[in-house]
């Protein structure tokens, strides 16, 4: 986790933009597990909103 905090401030001083969001409770490969039929609530609603997210990227 730590490097992840880092890289905002290295990518502003690269003129980048960075935005990461984590999603509280989601597992490791939460976009995929949210389909299983034994899905946790938090990797379902993590998968929503990381998927109106992502189609937001692209208007």
């Amino acid at each position: 986790m730590q490097p992840l905090k880092k890289l905002p401030n290295k990518c502003k001083a690269l003129s980048k933009t960075f935005d990461y969001k984590i999603y509280e409770g989601a597992g490791h490969a939460f976009m995929k597990r949210a389909h299983q039929p034994d899905a946790s609530e938090a990797n379902e609603k993590a998968h929503d909103a990381a998927w109106n997210r992502f189609l937001e990227l692209l208007k």
